[in-house]
């Protein structure tokens, strides 16, 4: 079951929700989406300013 994970975390769009596992543990799912585009723009920044 994945819950949602409130108005705390709302605006972090690499993290899309929660669950408990089987031990208790509580895992964070992942939207690679995000991530991928984040640190793809972050490079093209770096690319940009090395190159100036």
């Amino acid at each position: 079951m994945i819950k949602p994970l409130g108005v705390l975390f709302s605006r972090l769009e690499c993290i899309s929700g929660s669950t408990i596992l089987g031990g208790g543990e509580i895992a964070l799912i992942l939207d690679v989406g995000p991530l991928v585009t984040d640190h793809s723009e972050r490079e093209h920044i770096r690319q940009a300013r090395s190159a100036a």
